[in-house]
Order: structure tokens, then sequence, then C-alpha cells
């Protein structure tokens, strides 16, 4: 039970705010992991040390994938056998946060 003795005052307008700011940050690392990464494979090199890091580029080949969906769809299914294999995913949480307009 609480009561306004053990209540925490949270200033969730700040949290939102730096939630913001590390997303913000998160896509400018993002951004220059990609160029970084680009620039390796760009390279030639197999694989490059660092002073601390050491990075192996590998090229890797196509993998066939298929798609059951377009499959399953071809194969015109009853709707008791698709409710038969459906089961409902784990529920999650997600918090979503973007720029504010100004």
């Amino acid at each position: 039970m609480n009561t306004a003795s053990n209540v925490v005052s949270i200033d969730f307008v700040a949290l939102v705010d730096e939630l913001g700011l590390i997303k913000a940050q998160a896509a400018d690392l993002k951004s220059r992991e990609d160029a970084i990464k680009a620039a390796l494979t760009e390279s030639g090199f197999s694989a490059l040390e660092g002073k601390f890091f050491r990075a192996a580029v590998s090229i890797c080949e196509r993998q066939p994938k298929t798609d059951w969906e377009a499959v399953a769809a071809k194969l015109a299914p009853s709707r008791q056998l698709i409710a038969a294999h459906t089961h409902a995913q784990d529920s999650y949480v997600a918090v979503r946060v973007s720029a504010r307009k100004s």
C-alpha cells in the first residue's frame, strides 16, 4: 500500500527527453558503425588489427529462404487448418519515442 511517505517522485518529462536523446545518440552511432563497416569491406582486407580490437570481413553468400506464407496461400488451406496451427505470441512491452515537432 502506497502512502505519501514512501512514494518516489519521478520526473517523467525528463525521462522521456533522456530516452529521446539516448535513441538519437544510438542512431548516430549506428550510422557511424555502418560507414566504418562499409569502409572496412571496401578495403579488400579479410582481417584488420586495431590497437584494441580485431575486425574480420566475411562475405556471406545468399541462402535460399522459403516464403512459407506464400506457399500456404497457394495451397488455400481451410480456416480450420489455419486455426489449428495458429498460436498467440508472448506479450511484450514497447516504448517508442520520437522527436517533438517545434
